[in-house]
């Protein structure tokens, strides 16, 4: 473990020079091998949230009008007095959550509950002006609602400029905030930002690099997930019964105008979830979604200089893309392609972190708050409270053995270029050496089959660090191949574990989409892919030729996993999940396949794994707990 340190350290201090850095370098790894932690491990020390100093005072169907005349309504909450509980007449920075999904959820009666509400609430109480504005077409706001589309990113713009210098207690300076659609938004709209904008910090949680294949068509495929949100529109009354009784109530014209507002909107789900389901343009990642990938968005940001915070986890619909959109901002910081894998060499630039946490999952927006609030402190409000004190930017914890919390060396994503294949072989097994024969194992197109690999127990134990892939030779008597792959830790008591959210897999490829792009790809330092990019396109898709095999390359959730001694790991290929619904030509194409999956001779596949040793990581502190560095 310390060799592989220091040779870690060595390649940083190529790039990092000076006396002092290589002494503390040495002292570093001294250190490690004295089992102690180097300093600054711990992510910016004991930091503690302040204790709320304000009440909040909110104000319901606030008007945002755009340049087109169409309205949007949102709400607005201002710290107030704790004794007297009058609002409190001075300028603070202004937080603003644009959110398709209506504040108050058509909850007409629990309008406390909600995310957006709890977390505004929660950063005004610190003082902060919170600003909750529902996106067009969505909630109480007038317009057609498009998932995702650029008038929302435009929109926000708009509603930013007015807050930063025209509402009542604004100081001019703005962050972003929210998760998940909200997350995404702030991304989006960083796309557009300049330099000298008002806006200072970002914090988006739930968040991904990529949007097509993340939820809506993993692996080329339609997900449920895409077909259920459909009812976006109709998520939000117009307006709830508690918000017309509000002080002001409603306005019955634009009450009016919202309601006939959401026969288009209506309409335009109803299209692309057809279009989906046909096989039709939305199918396919080119002009409509390859406009929508947050990661284009990536050196705008970092041209701008704003400071993003993302937040997500193993288990999280974004676990993947959010740990590529932190490694796409770090590298458009040093003017390198987003594209690519960070430089172990180059130390992280503090402006741009991660929390990546075993128990957060989209939706848990209590975990994240105390250290979005540091990090909106410094960054909004220049207070020193540790953010930026260390090159602690990559906050990941393991998941396994004592779920520890680590310091990865330069906050580097991916952690490690050295990888080692895991063949397959006959009687499921998974080794490290290919099998001398050629050989197959059958594995029909039907729900309930599946076809297992598992290597040996790994006597010390072992650290999977990085993307990880599967590469299938597999021959089909069908036009297409619908390959799902999962990777799993087994305990010596058979025990099962993997970390994969209920309704999305770890890994997935319809064949006639197997076509790689080298140039999005990453590669292990032996050439072998490790995060293969599919470009998914209707001009690069394929038919599968039957009757001879084919290489198929699935990428699988990246990992930070604790695998103990005596575990082993295992990989199993399905071909249905009930959350993954093919289109009808895609139905067409897969049924009645059967796929002979290839070991040996010239017909290998084989399991991509970022091995390391076990603990090889220095532990950190949980920001949680600690708070960022």
């Amino acid at each position: 473990m310390i060799a592989w340190y220091v040779d870690y350290q060595r390649s940083r201090e190529a790039v990092v020079r000076g006396p002092r850095r290589a002494a503390l370098l040495v002292l570093g790894a001294l250190l490690l091998a004295a089992g102690l932690t180097p300093a600054g491990a711990t992510g910016g020390g004991a930091y503690r949230p302040p204790a709320p100093g304000y009440g909040v005072q909110e104000v319901v169907n606030f008007p945002f009008t755009m340049s087109d005349g169409t309205q949007l309504v949102g709400s607005l909450y201002y710290p107030t007095d704790l004794k007297t509980g009058a609002r409190v007449r001075q300028r603070f920075p202004v937080l603003v959550d644009m959110t398709p999904y209506g504040m108050w959820d058509g909850n007409s009666r629990q309008p406390r509950d909600l995310a957006d509400d709890q977390t505004l609430r929660y950063f005004t109480s610190h003082g902060y002006v919170g600003v909750e504005v529902d996106a067009r077409g969505a909630g109480r706001s007038a317009g057609t609602f498009a998932a995702f589309d650029q008038q929302q990113s435009r929109d926000e713009l708009e509603v930013i400029d007015y807050v930063a210098h025209r509402l009542d207690g604004s100081n001019g300076i703005v962050g972003l905030t929210g998760m998940s659609y909200r997350g995404l938004n702030q991304l989006f709209v960083g796309g557009l930002l300049k330099p000298g904008s008002p806006v200072k910090a970002m914090a988006p949680a739930s968040a991904s690099a990529f949007l097509y294949d993340e939820l809506p068509f993993p692996g080329g495929i339609p997900a449920a997930f895409w077909h259920a949100y459909a009812g976006i529109g109709g998520v939000s009354a117009v307006p709830p019964v508690d918000q017309a009784a509000e002080p002001g109530g409603a306005d019955p014209a634009h009450t009016a105008q919202v309601a006939g507002d959401r026969g288009p909107t209506g309409l335009y789900f109803a299209g692309v979830v057809g279009d989906a389901a046909t096989g039709g343009p939305m199918s396919y990642r080119d002009q409509w979604w390859s406009s929508r990938e947050p990661i284009n968005g990536a050196e705008a940001i970092a041209r701008a200089g704003i400071p993003v915070l993302l937040t997500s986890g193993p288990t999280d619909f974004f676990a993947r893309g959010s740990l590529r959109m932190y490694a796409a901002l770090q590298n458009a910081a040093q003017h390198r392609s987003p594209w690519a894998p960070m430089d172990p060499r180059i130390p992280a630039d503090p402006r741009f972190q991660i929390v990546y946490a075993n128990v957060y999952s989209d939706g848990n927006f209590a975990y994240w708050q105390s250290y979005e609030l540091q990090w909106y402190d410094h960054w909004l409000k220049g207070v020193a409270n540790g953010v930026g004190a260390s090159n602690s930017a990559l906050h990941m914890q393991e998941f396994g053995g004592k779920n520890r919390w680590v310091d990865v060396p330069n906050g580097t994503f991916p952690m490690t270029s050295t990888y080692t294949p895991y063949y397959f072989g006959a009687s499921g097994a998974l080794a490290m050496r290919p099998a001398r024969a050629s050989g197959s194992d059958a594995l029909p197109w039907a729900e309930g089959t599946n076809v297992t690999y598992t290597t040996t127990p790994f006597a010390k134990g072992a650290t999977l660090a990085g993307p990880v892939s599967v590469h299938v030779a597999a021959r089909s008597n069908r036009a297409d191949v619908m390959l799902i792959a999962t990777l799993s830790d087994v305990a010596p008591d058979g025990t099962v574990t993997t970390a994969v959210p209920g309704f999305e897999v770890d890994g997935i490829l319809l064949g006639s989409q197997r076509k790689v792009d080298p140039s999005r790809s990453w590669h292990d330092s032996s050439g072998r892919l490790t995060a293969p990019y599919h470009p998914f396109s209707i001009n690069t898709s394929k038919a599968v030729p039957t009757g001879t095999f084919q290489s198929y390359d699935i990428e699988l959730r990246p990992r930070l996993w604790s695998v103990q001694p005596g575990h082993s790991l295992r990989v199993v290929l399905t071909t249905q999940y009930r959350e993954i619904t093919p289109s009808a030509p895609q139905v067409a194409s897969l049924a009645g396949g059967v796929y002979d999956i290839g070991y040996g001779g010239d017909t290998t596949s084989y399991l991509n794994l970022p091995l390391l040793p076990l603990d090889v990581f220095p532990p950190a502190g949980d920001p949680t707990k600690v708070g960022l560095g």
